[in-house]
């Protein structure tokens, strides 16, 4: 399991779901902000930011698809995790094409939900490189 230092941004309409998913992330350790507005989540992630998103599909206004094609115009190599209750193989195989890291059915087994966030946090950590702006002030 990475440090404690790792952050998630958690995208849900439902506040039950938020709830339960930002209690399960932060007893395993994880820094996670939740957000049940997904028209507000963007400004959530500021540029250079090292963490990964976690969002559900089926949301008022604008899926969790159209909201990734949102975050990867930003940066297209921040893992983003899709989940839904009411998925399907046709909405899963559009996810992936469309560059969602995984993509997962509701109710998602606790274990599982780890070991993927964790997995998805390695890679962003294995391609993350602050910007060399923000690197002299964190240094200089």
């Amino acid at each position: 399991m990475l440090s404690n230092n790792c952050s998630i941004l958690l995208i849900d309409d439902d506040a039950d779901v938020l709830d339960a998913y930002t209690q399960l992330l932060e007893q395993a350790g994880y820094h996670v902000s939740a957000c049940n507005n997904p028209f507000d989540a963007r400004e959530q992630v500021p540029k250079d930011w090292p963490g990964i998103v976690l969002s559900d599909v089926c949301m008022p206004g604008c899926s969790g698809i159209d909201l990734m094609t949102l975050f990867h115009q930003d940066d297209d190599l921040l893992p983003i995790l899709l989940i839904t209750g009411h998925g399907d193989v046709p909405m899963a195989v559009e996810a992936v094409k469309k560059g969602a890291w995984d993509f997962l059915q509701k109710p998602i087994d606790p274990g599982k939900l780890l070991t993927l966030v964790d997995a998805a946090l390695r890679q962003r950590q294995s391609v993350y490189r602050p910007s060399p702006v923000l690197s002299a002030k964190i240094t200089g």
